[in-house]
């Protein structure tokens, strides 16, 4: 696309004189030609990069932004990682393991550790729908109405705040337009263009002393899906619906051919361990001490397939596969202990 780039530099270097056109104005223009030869800037020694613009009608037509992807550890890290005696990667959703060891290792001798959770398995829920579902070929009026009644039916089990996550901006819109919100529940939606302000009022309406229900609808991978405390009673459930797998693209295909000439599952580094990444995230938001209780409500029967499961975090089970039925009832016997 077309891009308009400014920077800082130490140097630019005309392509016809030789002149550092930061010190002084050869009258060389670029973008003419000189005795057969283009004039342009060499830009040397860029300190910091300020601003990029994409713009409909270009001065120069043929300006744009390459960008590069290098498939495992990059250069950059490899070579900062020399400096240091020892280096630990710490994170809650650094999984599957075997994954991120071969994207961020250098050494064969690398290990992982697993550190055991202070939480108990009776401080949380995960519950699994077993016939809804986020699939194209299933997206339709039927299908989201279908989702939305789960979500009314989990919010109204008890009174307290909630999230729920959507694959897209697109797939909130549709699902909310199907969504009969019970009685005494407040409605927050996240949106693509929310200012700073906006994000920390939307943050701080998860009030523990609410007097309604309150739930956010949000977009996985967001700002809203990871890195934020909404502790004890500030965020009592969560629900995700669909399994957060990114949209088909042609650099995300380039790295699934990659590696599915590597080791044969080009489609689980590309596709499904990014994704599943998305809802490890989101699930995360809601046991966040010792004194937090909620549940975890995954919306797509995909979820409970093998290569899925198999991918869950140790604390992720024991989980619950049912219908919406069965969640009521797994949701009160919950609450009421």
């Amino acid at each position: 696309k077309e891009v308009s780039v400014g920077c800082a530099v130490e140097h630019a270097i005309c392509s016809v004189c030789g002149c550092d056109r930061t010190q002084t104005d050869c009258g060389h223009e670029k973008g003419q030609e000189y005795g057969g030869q283009l004039c342009w800037a060499d830009l040397e020694g860029a300190g910091d990069a300020y601003e990029f613009s994409f713009v409909a009608v270009p001065a120069q037509p043929a300006a744009g932004v390459v960008k590069g992807a290098r498939r495992g550890t990059s250069g950059r890290l490899e070579e900062a990682l020399q400096y240091a005696r020892g280096t630990a990667f710490f994170s809650a959703t650094l999984l599957p393991i075997r994954y991120y060891r071969e994207q961020l290792s250098t050494c064969a001798d690398d290990y992982a550790v697993y550190a055991k959770s202070s939480f108990q398995t009776s401080q949380r829920k995960i519950i699994i729908a077993n016939d809804v579902t986020s699939k194209y070929t299933r997206r339709g009026e039927r299908e989201y109405r279908k989702i939305a009644s789960y979500i009314e039916a989990f919010i109204a089990a008890k009174q307290g705040n909630y999230m729920v996550f959507f694959p897209s901006y697109a797939f909130l819109e549709n699902v909310f337009h199907h969504f009969n919100a019970p009685e005494q529940t407040d409605i927050l939606l996240q949106n693509s263009s929310m200012t700073e302000r906006e994000k920390e009022e939307f943050l701080a309406a998860f009030d523990s002393a609410n007097q309604h229900t309150l739930v956010g609808f949000c977009v996985m991978g967001g700002i809203f899906g990871e890195g934020i405390d909404l502790k004890e009673d500030r965020l009592i459930g969560t629900a995700i619906v669909g399994t957060g797998l990114p949209q088909v693209c042609h650099e995300r295909e380039l790295f699934k051919q990659y590696y599915d000439s590597q080791n044969g599952n080009g489609f689980h580094y590309a596709y499904l361990y990014p994704g599943i990444n998305k809802v490890f995230q989101a699930g995360g938001r809601v046991i966040r001490t010792i004194h937090d209780r909620g549940v975890i409500l995954l919306l797509d029967e995909r979820f409970a397939g093998r290569s899925y499961l198999e991918l869950f975090p140790r604390e992720w089970f024991p989980y619950e596969i049912t219908d919406k039925d069965g969640m009521v009832e797994i949701l009160d016997s919950f609450w009421a202990n």
